[in-house]
């Protein structure tokens, strides 16, 4: 299983990237090249966010961040069940709240067999930061992750279309890697968290995304 891990934890940005976008019921309706270019402004605009973060706190840690911005953060029990896990949650106006049955479960993978991505002071500011986008996306409606509208079908001048959330979670995960300065897109982290909970669920998960890596 470590190998897996450690397969998944090593694939490029970019196949992070498509394997969460093929999630998406309108990935085959686009194709993989307009709706990588479409994730791309997505990933851009989670990264200029962390630039002015950045800029706005210099050398400011995440935790000294969320205190000058006046966000509560909580560590409490959030949902757990083996066809749902919520890592963590942002509620308007101001409150991230990371899942504390996450970390005990990953705490305890983490003591007995030493897989450092299960070791919760790996992964807490990643899906910290992530929420953090959220508050950031809440405060600015022009932001490209909420103004982008996928146009699916037009009958004369009316053109129906439809906002895509996963251009959010691109957004978010890239916020993190850039403002946390990872050398590595923290996407897919969420079905790796799952394994200490639910392990066969998880082999199942992961065994799928590398054969669709492949």
């Amino acid at each position: 299983m470590i190998g897996t891990i450690n397969e998944i934890l090593n694939l490029s940005d970019e196949k992070k990237i498509l394997l969460q976008l093929k999630a998406n019921p309108y990935f085959k309706k686009i194709g993989k090249k307009e709706f990588l270019k479409i994730a791309y402004k997505g990933a851009a605009c989670g990264k200029e966010i962390a630039q002015q973060l950045s800029r706005r706190f210099p050398n400011a840690s995440l935790h000294e961040v969320l205190k000058q911005l006046d966000i509560q953060y909580k560590l409490e029990p959030l949902t757990c069940e083996e066809n749902f896990i919520s890592l963590a949650t942002f509620q308007t106006p101001n409150e991230i709240t990371v899942n504390k049955l996450i970390i005990d479960n990953n705490g305890k993978y983490y003591e007995k067999y030493q897989v450092e991505c299960f070791n919760p002071c790996f992964w807490i500011d990643i899906v910290t930061a992530h929420e953090l986008f959220h508050y950031f996306q809440e405060q600015e409606p022009n932001l490209f992750v909420n103004t982008y509208k996928l146009p699916l079908w037009r009958l004369g001048p009316y053109v129906h279309a439809t906002k895509l959330e996963i251009l959010s979670e691109v957004a978010a995960m890239a916020f993190a890697q850039e403002f946390l300065k990872l050398p590595f897109y923290p996407g897919l982290l969420d079905q790796l968290l799952i394994y200490p909970s639910y392990p066969e669920r998880a082999k199942e998960t992961l065994k799928e995304l590398l054969k669709e890596a492949s």
